[in-house]
C-alpha cells in the first residue's frame, strides 16, 4: 500500500501514518480472492515468508464526508484525511471503508484550544486530529457521559516524502529506459552464459579424466606398497621364534585378570542396586509423611475453623455473662441503698451510726452465737406472728449466684485468654500463606500486564483491626499509560472505563488461573467492552496459556478479524433457531464453490463496468475533440 499512497504535503505524512496500522501499510493489496490464494501459496507456504496481503475491490457507493470542510474552518479544521493523500479509486474506497479517512478532519493550533467547544457543537465528529493529536469521541451505554481520549502523533516514518508528479513521471520514463537497456543486457549476458556453459562442461569433463587417472595412480602406489609391508611382516614372523607354551600362560593370566575385575564390577554394582533400594525406600517414606504432613495440615485447619466458631460462641456468652454479672452488681448496689435508706446509714467506711452502734452493742461477737441468737429470735418471731421472709431469701440468693457468676466470669476469662493465643498463633500462619500466595498472583499478574505495555500490581488489603477476618479484601491497582501513577481498580468511581476494567479484570483471572490446577476452564462474553487493540491481546495471551497447560472454552457473540488460531484451536459456531437445517444437511464445499463462483462473476461485472465507463469516456473525449 505504500507504493500506492502519495501524501500532498510532508507535514500531513503524521496523520495518514498514525490512522493507518503498519501491516496494512506495508500489505500486498490484491483484487481476486483467487490471487489472494495464490500468493499465499508460493509466498508464505512455499517460501515462508511473513508477508501481508488484502484483497480490496472496488464498490459501487460513493464515500461523501457528512459535511462539507467549509462548515468546520471556524473550528480550525482545513481538510479530511481521504484529502491529504492520492491514491487510486479501489484503494481510497478500502480506506474510507475500513478506517472512515473521510469522516476525520485535520486541524491545526486553534483546533487544540477549541477542542471543548468542538466535542460540545459538534456530536456527529467522533475523531479529529489537531496539529499534534489525535483525539476520539465515544459516549457511554450505560451512563450517557461523554468520554473524549487524547493520543500524541508520533513523526512519520514511512510516508516522509511529498508528491512530485513530474518527477514521478521522469523517473518512470528513466525506468522504462533503464528497463530496455537491462532486457538487451540480459539478450547479451544470455549468451554469454551459454558460451561460458559450454566452456565449463569441456573443463568439467577434462578435470573428471584427470582426477580418474589420478585415482588409478594413486591406487597402483597404495598397492604396491600393501604388498611391500606384507612380505616385511612375512619375512619377520619367519625370522621370530615364538614360545607358545608362555604365550598361553600370559593369556590365561589376562584372562584371569579381567574376570576378577568383572567381578569386582558385578560387586560393586550389586551395592549399588542395594543403596538405590534404601534411597527409594527413603522416598516412598518421606511421600508418606509428606502425605501425613499434608493430612494434619488440612485438619488443623478444620480444627482451626471450628476453634473460630467456637471463641465465637464462647465471646457471646462471655458477653452475655458480662451482661448478667453487671445487671447482678447493680441490683447488689441498688439493694445496699436500699438497706442504707431504710437503717438510715450515711456515715463513712459503711459505719453504723452511733444509735445503731448502740442497738447491736449487746448482740454477741462471735459468728455462731450470733446465728444461735437469730434461730432464737427467729423461733420467737415464728411463735409469736407469721412473717415474710422474703427479703432475706432473696439477698442470700443473690449473694450465692453473684459468686458463682464470678467464677464462671474467672473461667471463661481464662478460657478467652488461651482461646485468644491459640487464634493468634492461628491467624498469623494463616495470614503468612495469604501473603504468600498474593504475592504469586502478583507476579504472575504483573507479567501479563507487561506483555500488554502496561503496568499493574496486587495488594492485600489488612484492616486497623487484625481480628476483623471479614474487612479482608484484595486491591487491584493498574495504569495503562507510562505518565500515570497506577491507580485502584474501582468502578464506583469510573477511574477507568469500561474495557479497561475488563481487560483488569480478565488478567487477575488468569493469573490466580495460573495457581489452580483445572482441566479446563470457561469464559462467557469478556471480551465485551474492550477495545480492538486489547482485546487482540487478551485473545493472544489466552492461545498462549491454553498451548501450555490447560484448555479454555470461550463464548462470545464476535470475533476480530484476522486473529491468529493455532493448530489446536477449534472454532464451533452455533446456528439454531427457526427455519435453519440440520447440520447433516450442510454442504461446505457446495457453499464454498458458490461463492467463489459469485466472486468471479462480481469480478466480471466490475471489469464490464470499468470497459464501459472507459469506452464512454472515449467517446465523449472523441465528441469533444470534433466539436
Amino acid at each position: 500500500m505504500l507504493a500506492q499512497l502519495t501524501v500532498r504535503h510532508p507535514a500531513w505524512s503524521k496523520f495518514v501514518e498514525f490512522l493507518l496500522p503498519e501491516r496494512d501499510l506495508t500489505a500486498f493489496l490484491l483484487e481476486d480472492y483467487d490471487d489472494l490464494t495464490t500468493f499465499n501459496e508460493h509466498v508464505r507456504r512455499q517460501k515462508g515468508w511473513r508477508v501481508n496481503a488484502l484483497v480490496i475491490s472496488k464498490s459501487k457507493q460513493p464515500f461523501r464526508a457528512p459535511k462539507q470542510i467549509d462548515a468546520y474552518r471556524h473550528l480550525g479544521f482545513q481538510h479530511y484525511i481521504s484529502e491529504l493523500v492520492d491514491a487510486p479509486e479501489t484503494v481510497l474506497n478500502y480506506l474510507c471503508h475500513q478506517y472512515k479517512v473521510h469522516q476525520i478532519p485535520v486541524g491545526d493550533e486553534r483546533s487544540k484550544e477549541l477542542v471543548e467547544r468542538i466535542v460540545e457543537t459538534c456530536p456527529e465528529m467522533r475523531r479529529f486530529f489537531t496539529a499534534s493529536d489525535l483525539y476520539s469521541i465515544s459516549k457511554s451505554r450505560y451512563s450517557g457521559r461523554t468520554v473524549s481520549r487524547c493520543k500524541q502523533v508520533p513523526p512519520a516514518k514511512w510516508l516522509t516524502g511529498a508528491a512530485n508528479r513530474d518527477a514521478v513521471r521522469d523517473k518512470q520514463d528513466q525506468l522504462q529506459k533503464v528497463r530496455a537497456e537491462m532486457d538487451q543486457l540480459k539478450e547479451r549476458v544470455g549468451l554469454k552464459q551459454k558460451q561460458l556453459r559450454d566452456v565449463q562442461r569441456l573443463r568439467e569433463e577434462s578435470a573428471a579424466q584427470r582426477k580418474a587417472l589420478a585415482e588409478k595412480r594413486s591406487s597402483h602406489s597404495k598397492l604396491q606398497s600393501d604388498i611391500d609391508m606384507e612380505e616385511r611382516k612375512l619375512s619377520h614372523l619367519e625370522s621370530m621364534d615364538v614360545d607358545l607354551d608362555a604365550e598361553k600362560r600370559a593369556l590365561a593370566q589376562a584372562i584371569a585378570k579381567v574376570n576378577d575385575g568383572r567381578v569386582a564390577a558385578v560387586a560393586a554394582l550389586t551395592d549399588t542396586f542395594q543403596k538405590l533400594d534404601g534411597v527409594c525406600l527413603r522416598k516412598m517414606q518421606a511421600e508418606m509423611g509428606m502425605d501425613l504432613w499434608k493430612k494434619l495440615a488440612h485438619d488443623g485447619e478444620v480444627r482451626a475453623a471450628a476453634f473460630r466458631e467456637e471463641m465465637n460462641k464462647l465471646k457471646n456468652e462471655l458477653q452475655l455473662k458480662e451482661q448478667l454479672v453487671q445487671q447482678a452488681k447493680q441490683r447488689l448496689d441498688q439493694l445496699l441503698a436500699d438497706f442504707r435508706a431504710e437503717v438510715g446509714s450515711h456515715c463513712p467506711g459503711d459505719r453504723l451510726p452511733p444509735s445503731l452502734d448502740k442497738e447491736f452493742r449487746p448482740l454477741p461477737d462471735t459468728l455462731l452465737e450470733l446465728e444461735q441468737e437469730i434461730c432464737r429470735v427467729q423461733a420467737r418471731l415464728d411463735c409469736t406472728q407469721s412473717t415474710s421472709t422474703k427479703v432475706v431469701e432473696e439477698y442470700e440468693g443473690r449473694q450465692k449466684e453473684i459468686a458463682r457468676l464470678e467464677s464462671s466470669v474467672s473461667q471463661l476469662e481464662d478460657e478467652l485468654s488461651n482461646q485468644r493465643g491459640s487464634v493468634a498463633a492461628e491467624s498469623a500462619q494463616w495470614l503468612s500463606s495469604i501473603k504468600a500466595l498474593i504475592d504469586e498472583v502478583n507476579l504472575r499478574f504483573q507479567r501479563l500486564f507487561r506483555a500488554l505495555s502496561c503496568s499493574g500490581e496486587v495488594r492485600l488489603f489488612c484492616p486497623d483491626n487484625a481480628d476483623e477476618y471479614d474487612q479482608y479484601g484484595i486491591k487491584i491497582l493498574v495504569s495503562y499509560r507510562s505518565s500515570e501513577p497506577l491507580k485502584e481498580l474501582d468502578p464506583t468511581r469510573s477511574l477507568q472505563s469500561g474495557g479497561e476494567q475488563s481487560v483488569a479484570i480478565m488478567l487477575f483471572m488468569m493469573a490466580l488461573q495460573e495457581i489452580a490446577e483445572c482441566p479446563f476452564r470457561c469464559m462467557d462474553e469478556t471480551n465485551q467492552g474492550m477495545d480492538p487493540e486489547n482485546e487482540r491481546r487478551i485473545f493472544q495471551l489466552i492461545a498462549d496459556a491454553s498451548h501450555r497447560d490447560t484448555q479454555y472454552f470461550w463464548l462470545t457473540p464476535k470475533l476480530l478479524d484476522n486473529l491468529k488460531f493455532g493448530c489446536s484451536m477449534n472454532v464451533m459456531v452455533i446456528c439454531r433457531g427457526f427455519g435453519t437445517i440440520a447440520s447433516s444437511d450442510w454442504q461446505p464445499q457446495r457453499t464454498l464453490r458458490q461463492r467463489m463462483r459469485r466472486c468471479r462473476v462480481r469480478a466480471r461485472e466490475d471489469d464490464a463496468d470499468e470497459a464501459d465507463e472507459e469506452q464512454a469516456q472515449t467517446s465523449r473525449a472523441a465528441k469533444r475533440g470534433k466539436v
